[in-house]
Order: structure tokens, then C-alpha cells, then sequence
């Protein structure tokens, strides 16, 4: 008869009082081995991915489907969420072969979807962050084992990732933040086919040992360039794990990992053969550079030191390698020299105790070891009597010179448990491992010590540094880091994915800005909200881990950050009309993401603005309204006034429309302003007087050709800049077209949201040009409305 146990007390077999002393451990995740196993197999096998302009993509339970789901805010009460599934259309080709790998191109706007096969499928972002479509089937892509991925690299896109920036640090000194902030070139090989149109491209590595460059044409059709590297000669020469990484402006560093156990190092140079605005048909030049047999972990039988496994605990059990990553060579100058470095993380699940009673076994928990490996070239020179044997003459000294290539093994690193992610986090400076115990380690690339929070008032240079870590939650198999690194994506063995914010952990977001901490705490979040606006990204997962509520004066203090941090020039004076000014302000967009920050943050939870959102909303659509117009109106210049056709005088009769509404309503508040300041301007402060004089005489002069009965009655419910009950009683009936300054007549129509501030256009296909709001933020679509 087996052994029944009540609520966790064993029966006293032996009529004893005390109790046996036996420590049950915590159990693993379920299907843990499983995923070890597909990590260990392939280093193409990530299930879920977030992109750059917030979307995320996700891979469905049964592995024939992708699903997209926008990040944004919740017009109804201000939380930032992920919005409804959008499934992508996938050919039938796939139906045999699972998906098993989705990746995001640099700027978010390309999907690369691989099957277990190897087939590629490219999508490209049509209009909204989450519509897609397919732009590359596979069907000249070969079905085989040997022709499945197990590395793909995304390559940077010119012109808008040719130079980067990185900011190091923020230090106060009296009372200031002065950010330190580098330049470096991206050197790295991009598509040179149009520099001004942004095309893509990728590379990827067979388990055959395929090399696979796919790349857009002027066309925007993707195209294949193939090469081989050693032929494979056995089973144990196919590789499991690849990773590309910079290398120079024409070429990148390639590291392979082998079945049997082999780490090689390759140098790829690409040759595009194309001119500028041309068809391209690359060719490559691979060369060996090392090899490095028996890779794994230093020892089997050594001390880890790690409180989670004991201080004399001693890992005898094998591990599998997981990842491997290729690290890029930090920006220079940095905390100390770097070298391009090969990490690979190892993982143990241990095998279950025999049986729970048998104390002479001890149940090992996971662990993970991640070993490293620098690339250092150094030259050297042959004996000067090898000269005379060449038959060409060449300079002195260039015959005799060699470069040799060595991998430098550094000390490897224990983890108290299996990793399950890894990311190289701020152009590689700092590495973020995801574990089975469902937490996230940060580690600084230099010294692989945990960042955490040194509780400095005066020096920031990350969020966990500053105090901000992810709190504990279950674990889960597949996850995905924000593109700031500051909410985790988990996504659930029944396909739903939740999200985990980082929170604060230094003190309450209520003590104000006179708080040291919280201070320091916006002063990281300056820090990473302009890095992340100099790599072209939106932020908008920074917003989510600030209060909804937050203090006016922290936001102030934080908008004066982002200015100060980017250098934004944001007074442009009437006297220097010069035709440089003008497009001064409709090409900065940093100067639009400021005030799409100033906009946001003054927006409360069910929609109002406050007076500093209000200026920022109408200067954005100023802004973009002029620009606007300003496409007819050229037209027309150059071809005289037949050249204004009916059609183009519809399309701009809602622009003049919410200019001339603007307008009228500047007037009015400046006519209440001028009834408010009446019989009190001996009360007023040296400016005041001005600001009373000024409306006296100057509105004294507009009320002369002005009614000023129709400026103070106008209709002005549909520009969403009032507070008033009948206001909000119109736009909850009516929806505005936030672009053509219209309102939207078809109610059951598709419409696209923006993810930030909320507003709507009409989803036309004649306005597809306009992939994105006035405020600068991408669209979504989605059924829930602002009334939600």
C-alpha cells in the first residue's frame, strides 16, 4: 500500500515525536529539458520577438502561424498594453514544416519567419506596426535537414544607421545632469544598393555550413547571394550554432560550434558589385581564422562559489552549450580595451533524484557556465631571406609580414540556474541573461559583475544601477526583452503573452524631486529615453514603467532632461525666416520627439490635457499640417493656378479648415485673457505689466476688425483642446482624422490608432504613405476605441 501524506507532515512510522528532516526542492519548469534540448540543437529557435517600433511577434502553440501584437496605450485608462492579435498570412508551403524562428530587422519595419527547414519568409510592415505583408516566399528555398538556420543576422540600414551615439553616463554637479555622449561609425557592411531608401538585408548559416545573403533591390524584392565554407565530411562536422558580429565596413567575423564540439572563427567580406542606385550580385570572400576543438566549460569538478548552489557544492554533470553570441568590440574609448569575443552559454538540467526518501543523493538545481573566448590578431614577420623568393618585387618589409589570429580563454562565469534568453544590451557594453527562476541578470561586459543598484546619487548609467529591476514572477520558456530592456514579454505555454515591467526600487515615486534617489532615477530614464530616440526608436516602453500620475515637476524635470541630453534646439525666432529654419523644423525629429514626450506626459488617464500637453499637440500639428500644405501649394506654383484641381482643393479643405479654427481659438483665450487682466495691472509682476500692456493696446486693435461675438461662439468641440462637458460629448459621437483634419464618416470602417497618443485616421489605401501620427508615433489597428 503506497504512502498517503496530508497536507505535507509525514506519518510517524516510527511512533517518534520529531520529524524527519528533509528538504523537498523547488520544482524545475515544466518542459525545461525539452527547451534546453531545442537550444541546444539550433541557435535559430526563438520563438517570440520584439522589434524596434514595438511590435511584438510571436510564433502560435502549434508552430503554423505567426501572431503580431502592437505595444500601446490604452485610451481608456492610460496603461500600456499589447493590443489584439494580428495573425500573419503564411502559404500553405509551411503546413509540413513547423516554424520554429522569428527575427526583426534593425528599424522594425521587416520580419524574417524560418521554418525547421530552413524556408525564409519575409514580411514588411504595411501602414501599421501590425499589418504586414509578405514581400519574399520561399519557394526556391531547398527542403533539408542541412538547410536549416542556425544563425541569422540582421545587417545595420543606411542611411539611418551609419554613425550611432552612445551616451556612457549622466553626473550631477550643483544641482545639473551633464550626460557624456560618443560618436562612433557603424562599421559593419549595409546595403549599398540606394543609400536614401533604407533597403534591408540579412545574413544566415546552414547546418550544412551554407552561407545565405538575402538583400532588397531597388524593386523592394529580396534576393539571394550563396556560399559555402568547409565541406562537412561527417555528422559531427554539422554545426548547431552560428553568430555573425562587425568586422570592418565590408566584412564580419562568423563563429560556428559544431555536434562535435568544435568553436571555428571565419572572416566574411562581402563584395555588393553594385553602384549606388543600381542591381547588385554580391560575391564573398571567406577566410579561416581559427579553430578551437573540445570547447566546454574549464572543469566538471570545481568550486562555483555560488550562494544559490552552496559554497562547496561541485558541479560533476555535463553541460550543453545553448547560445552563442559573437560580441562586437565595445565603443572606444570605453572602461578598458575590448576585443571581439566569442560567449557561450552552457546549460544542466540535472536528472530527477531516484527517489525523494534516498538522502545519499542530493537533487543538483539547473545551472548554466558561460564561457568566453577574445579574437586578438597580432603580426609577425618572416625571415628576410624569403624576399629573394619572390618573383615580384614588392616594397621592403611587406613580403615577410603575416597576421596571426589566437582565441584568449577568459575565466568562465557560473550561473545559479539555466539561462534560458541572453541579449547584449547598449552596443554591447552590457549583457542581459534571462534564467529558469524567471528573474533577469544584468552584467557589465568588462567584468561580468551583476549590475545592481549602488544606490549613488550622483552618477547614473542604467536602470538597474539606478534602482530598477523586474520583481519576481513565474518563469516561463519563451521571452523577449523591450527594446529598452525595461519590460519582459513572456509568452505562455497556451500562447498568450504577458508583460513584466521593471519597477522602482529605491524609495515611492510620491516623495518628489527633491529626493536624491528618484532624482537619479530620472535622470536614467532621460538617459535611456534619448538613447533610444537617437536609434530611432520610440520609447514608449520607458512610458510604461513611469506612474500614469506621475508629479508635474518630475516630468518637467524630465522633459528639461531629454532637451538638455539631445541638444534640442527648440526656439526658432520670427527674425531668422531663412529658408534653412523652415527645414530646421520639419526634418528634427528629435524636436518632434520632445514634444510628442511633452504631449504624452501632460495627457491624464481618460484623455484631457493639461496646458504644456496642449502647446506641444498644437505645435506638432502645426507642424505637420504646414507640411501639408505645402505640397499642393508647390504644385501649384510651378504649374500655374489650372494646376489646382478640384480633387486638390478637397483634399486641403480640412487642413484650412483646422488652421482657421486654431486660429480662433488662440483669439479667443487671448480675449478672456484680456477680460481677466482688466482692473488689476497694478497688481501684476514687471513681465505681467508687459504681457496686460501688450494685450490692451494689441487686442484693442484686433476687436476693431474682429466680431469678437463669433470668436467667443465659434464651434471649436472637434479640435479636442477643451475641457468642456459638450466637447467630450461630441468626440465620443464623432472620431477626427487626426492627418486630413476631417471627421470620419463611416463608423463601421478600419481605422488606424496611433500607439501612443491615441488619435485615428481613416485606414485608406491612397494615404498608405502616411505611416505615422502627427505626434511621430506608428499606427496600429485594433477594434477598441477611445469610449472603451
Amino acid at each position: 500500500m503506497p504512502l498517503i501524506m496530508e497536507d505535507d507532515q509525514y506519518m510517524d512510522l516510527f511512533n517518534e515525536a520529531e520529524q524527519i528532516p528533509i528538504s523537498v526542492p523547488t520544482p524545475p519548469v515544466k518542459k525545461l529539458a525539452q527547451r534546453l534540448d531545442e537550444l541546444g540543437e539550433s541557435g535559430c529557435c526563438q520563438k517570440i520577438s520584439w522589434s524596434k517600433s514595438g511590435c511584438v511577434a510571436s510564433i502560435t502553440r502549434d508552430g503554423r502561424g505567426v501572431n503580431l501584437r502592437a505595444f500601446q496605450r490604452n485610451p481608456a485608462d492610460g496603461k500600456w498594453i499589447l493590443g489584439e492579435e494580428a495573425p500573419l498570412q503564411i502559404p500553405s508551403v509551411h503546413e509540413e514544416f513547423p516554424l520554429v524562428h522569428v527575427s526583426w530587422g534593425h528599424l522594425g519595419v521587416d520580419l524574417a519567419v524560418v521554418d525547421a527547414a530552413g524556408r525564409i519568409l519575409v514580411y514588411t510592415a504595411a501602414q501599421a506596426a501590425d499589418r504586414m505583408k509578405l514581400s519574399r516566399e520561399p519557394f526556391s528555398d531547398h527542403e533539408s535537414e542541412s538547410n536549416a538556420l542556425v544563425g541569422l543576422h540582421w545587417l545595420p540600414v543606411a542611411p539611418q544607421q551609419v554613425k550611432y551615439h552612445m551616451i556612457w553616463s549622466g553626473d550631477r554637479t550643483d544641482d545639473k545632469w551633464q550626460y557624456r555622449m560618443t560618436s562612433h561609425p557603424w562599421k559593419e557592411p549595409h546595403n549599398p544598393v540606394h543609400p536614401r531608401l533604407s533597403l534591408g538585408a540579412f545574413i544566415c548559416f546552414t547546418r550544412g555550413g551554407t552561407i545565405r545573403l538575402l538583400f532588397q533591390q531597388p524593386d523592394q524584392q529580396w534576393y539571394e547571394a550563396t556560399a559555402e565554407v568547409e565541406a562537412s565530411n561527417s555528422a559531427k562536422d554539422a554545426f548547431t550554432h552560428a553568430s555573425f558580429t562587425s568586422d570592418s565596413e565590408h566584412s564580419l567575423l562568423l563563429a560556428t560550434h559544431t555536434v562535435s564540439g568544435s568553436i571555428l572563427v571565419y572572416r566574411v567580406k562581402i563584395n555588393w558589385n553594385a553602384q549606388p542606385g543600381k542591381s547588385a550580385s554580391p560575391t564573398f570572400d571567406i577566410s579561416p581564422l581559427k579553430a578551437e576543438d573540445n570547447c566546454c566549460p574549464l572543469g566538471t569538478n570545481f568550486d562555483t562559489g555560488d550562494a544559490t548552489l552552496g559554497p562547496s557544492q561541485k558541479l560533476s554533470l555535463p553541460a550543453k552549450l545553448t547560445h552563442l553570441s559573437f560580441i562586437a568590440t565595445g565603443p572606444d574609448p570605453g572602461p578598458s580595451p575590448s576585443f571581439p569575443t566569442v560567449l557561450a552559454v552552457f546549460c544542466h538540467t540535472p536528472a530527477p533524484v531516484p527517489s525523494l526518501m534516498d538522502q545519499t543523493h542530493t537533487q543538483q538545481p539547473p545551472f548554466s557556465i558561460v564561457a568566453r573566448w577574445e579574437l586578438h590578431s597580432s603580426t609577425y614577420s618572416l625571415h628576410s631571406g624569403f624576399e629573394q623568393l619572390t618573383t615580384k618585387k614588392k616594397a621592403p618589409g611587406l613580403v615577410g609580414q603575416r597576421q596571426n589570429m589566437s582565441l584568449k580563454r577568459l575565466p568562465d562565469v557560473v550561473l545559479g540556474s539555466a539561462t534560458l534568453g541572453f541579449t547584449s544590451l547598449d552596443f554591447h557594453t552590457r549583457f542581459a541573461f534571462y534564467q529558469s527562476t524567471g528573474g533577469v541578470e544584468f552584467r557589465d561586459r568588462y567584468t561580468m559583475d551583476v549590475v545592481t543598484a549602488d544606490l549613488s546619487e550622483n552618477k547614473v548609467s542604467s536602470l538597474p544601477q539606478a534602482g530598477f529591476s523586474f520583481p519576481a514572477s513565474d518563469p516561463a520558456l519563451h521571452m523577449v526583452l523591450s527594446p529598452s530592456a525595461c519590460m519582459l514579454a513572456l509568452l505562455q505555454p497556451d500562447g498568450t503573452i504577458t508583460l513584466k515591467p521593471m519597477e522602482f526600487g529605491l524609495g515611492s515615486w510620491d516623495s518628489g524631486e527633491n529626493d536624491p534617489k528618484l532624482n537619479a532615477a530620472i535622470a536614467v530614464l532621460v538617459l535611456q529615453y534619448s538613447s533610444a530616440s537617437l536609434q530611432y526608436m520610440p520609447g514608449d516602453d520607458l512610458f510604461a514603467i513611469m506612474p500614469a500620475d506621475m508629479d508635474y515637476n518630475l516630468r518637467r524635470l524630465f522633459l528639461r532632461g531629454t532637451h538638455h541630453c539631445m541638444n534640442v534646439v527648440a526656439d526658432y525666432p520670427p527674425e531668422d525666416a531663412s529658408q534653412k529654419s523652415f527645414e530646421a523644423i520639419f526634418r528634427n525629429n528629435v524636436l518632434r520627439g520632445c514634444l510628442s514626450t511633452q504631449n504624452l506626459l501632460g495627457m491624464s488617464a481618460n484623455g484631457s490635457r493639461d496646458l504644456s500637453s496642449k502647446l506641444a499637440w498644437i505645435t506638432l500639428n502645426l507642424r505637420f499640417t504646414s507640411f501639408l500644405l505645402s505640397i499642393p501649394t508647390n504644385q501649384a506654383r510651378g504649374g500655374g493656378p489650372e494646376s489646382f484641381t478640384m480633387e486638390t482643393a478637397k483634399s486641403v479643405t480640412g487642413l484650412l479648415k483646422w488652421t482657421m479654427d486654431i486660429m480662433v481659438y488662440i483669439m479667443n483665450d487671448l480675449i478672456e485673457l484680456s477680460h481677466e487682466c482688466k482692473d488689476h495691472e497694478a497688481d501684476r509682476g514687471f513681465v505681467q505689466k508687459r504681457l496686460t500692456r501688450l494685450l490692451t493696446h494689441g487686442m484693442d486693435k484686433l476687436l476693431d476688425n474682429v466680431d469678437s461675438a463669433k470668436v467667443l461662439y465659434w464651434d471649436l468641440r472637434w479640435l479636442g483642446l477643451s475641457e468642456e462637458k459638450r466637447e467630450k460629448q461630441y468626440l465620443e459621437k464623432h472620431a477626427v482624422d487626426v492627418l486630413r483634419k476631417i471627421v470620419i464618416s463611416c463608423k463601421d470602417g478600419r481605422r488606424r490608432r496611433c500607439v501612443r497618443c491615441g488619435s485615428e485616421m481613416e485606414d485608406m489605401e491612397w494615404m498608405g504613405g502616411q505611416n505615422k501620427c502627427a505626434c511621430g508615433s506608428p499606427w496600429a489597428m485594433g477594434s477598441f476605441s477611445k469610449r472603451l
